[in-house]
């Protein structure tokens, strides 16, 4: 299971935020990786890949449009890229359950933040399907 990939491990964005992955599907997004008492996320996870990922996103978020056809046709217009293709395609679930702002912690009604997107060798590149930003995400080996 490619989820495995996540578990326990370190992910930089290209923002110099950074985000862990525990063990047992929890998660911590910090701001900076510099901080870890203020400005965080703290949740849970889960990731669909390939075509679960693609029939997960059809039919569970189908209030954002994508749909099988598009998904097909964006696959076929990139069929030369090694990256962008069904097998790399993946969806983020973050359940947020904890937010620390600005110093204040608060207990966030627990939503979710999806992310579509791409992952292969460490490499995640996705749009948050609410807002449209990107994350571009590397894992970090640590020693």
């Amino acid at each position: 299971m490619r989820e495995k990939e996540f578990a326990g491990k370190k992910y930089q964005g290209k923002d110099g935020s950074v985000i862990y992955y525990g063990e047992n599907k929890d998660f911590i997004w910090y701001q900076s990786d510099d901080c870890h008492d203020d400005n965080y996320y703290r949740g849970t996870y889960e990731f669909y890949f390939a075509e679960q990922a693609l029939e997960y996103i059809v039919n569970s978020l189908s209030q954002f449009g994508v749909t099988k056809e598009k998904m097909e046709a964006y696959f076929e217009r990139n069929s030369g890229n090694e990256f962008y293709n069904l097998e790399n395609y993946c969806c983020m679930v973050l359940h947020n359950e904890e937010l620390m702002m600005n110093g204040e912690c608060r207990h966030v009604t627990p939503n979710e933040s999806y992310y579509m997107g791409f992952y292969a060798n460490g490499y995640l590149d996705a749009a948050n399907m609410q807002t449209g930003n990107y994350a571009l995400f590397t894992r970090v080996d640590e020693k």
